[in-house]
């Protein structure tokens, strides 16, 4: 009897071990780093505010982004899906999501397999 409740025991430690590294091994996100855009802001010429350019820097990167805006003083936001093709610059503003930017405003970019970046407009 000793030998079975013995035996049994380290069937049970074994099991429980190598469902631990299991469960630990398939719940670890993925290391993901800064999206390979660059942001700059200039004055639109067709309107009052600022006109959102958004460059890929990557030479071989497609990329697929999320784009919320958000105004700090009256709560109002805005949302706008977009791609952006290796080495493109894009303009973002009225004609696109009709806003435009204006200094202090928050904005979040999501570029997918990346981290989300947060700007403030200049």
């Amino acid at each position: 009897m000793k030998h079975f409740l013995l035996f049994t025991g380290l069937a049970c430690c074994t099991l429980l071990s190598s469902c631990e590294k299991k469960g630990t091994k398939g719940t670890r996100e993925p290391v993901k780093n800064h999206p390979p855009i660059s942001i700059t802001f200039s004055e639109s010429t067709w309107h009052s505010g600022q006109v959102l350019q958004v460059r890929n820097t990557s030479g071989t990167a497609y990329l697929s982004c999320k784009l919320t805006v958000q105004n700090t003083t009256n709560g109002t936001s805005r949302r706008h899906n977009f791609s952006i093709k290796p080495a493109e610059l894009k303009e973002i503003g009225v004609w696109e999501m009709d806003w435009s930017f204006k200094t202090g405003e928050k904005i979040w970019i999501e570029t997918e397999g990346f981290n989300t970046v947060s700007y403030i407009v200049p």
